[in-house]
């Protein structure tokens, strides 16, 4: 016979399921995506925080007291990053990883998330969803050859889901 106090029994006619974020699957709601097309502007479910890509673009000024090397000028991202879970997250500087594609299949990685003043690295504590102190606007920047053109970046928090934004 089955203990009560142990019971691991879910009533779905009882208890409803939210369905998964339709950016994430099939138009079936069954087949997770691999590679998720993301778009500038949109918010996007990572894992633990929320992320909406607000703008991507160049400078071949300094960031944070250090100019690009030569030839090369940085490629900025700039993000809202929110805390979607129900308690504290940390975000710190391998929290999410960006990485920019020129047309030939190129990569060039992301650095440290920074302040939206470029002033100071981020490595801070989120305060649950919803609350206040659960959002933060950072920037991530690479290096990239002044020459080239970058086509598309990606984006994932840990070993999550895969977010691509083609630029051309």
């Amino acid at each position: 016979m089955e203990d009560p106090a142990i019971s691991t029994a879910y009533d779905l006619a009882k208890n409803k399921v939210d369905p998964l974020p339709t950016a994430l699957t099939d138009a079936s709601g069954s087949k997770m995506f691999e590679t998720v097309d993301a778009s500038i502007g949109a918010w996007f479910p990572t894992g633990y925080f929320d992320v909406q890509v607000e703008r991507i673009g160049t400078t071949a000024g300094p960031i944070m007291a250090t100019p690009p090397d030569e030839g090369k000028i940085y490629t900025t991202i700039s993000c809202k990053i929110r805390n979607a879970s129900r308690g504290e997250a940390a975000l710190n500087y391998d929290t999410f990883h960006f990485v920019g594609y020129t047309k030939d299949g190129q990569e060039f990685t992301g650095a440290d998330p920074v302040d939206k003043a470029m002033k100071s690295s981020v490595h801070r504590t989120f305060q649950p969803s919803g609350t206040d102190g659960s959002e933060s606007q950072v920037v991530y920047y690479f290096q990239f050859p002044k020459e080239k053109n970058l086509a598309y970046v990606t984006f994932r928090e840990a070993t999550g889901h895969l977010f691509k934004i083609k630029l051309n």
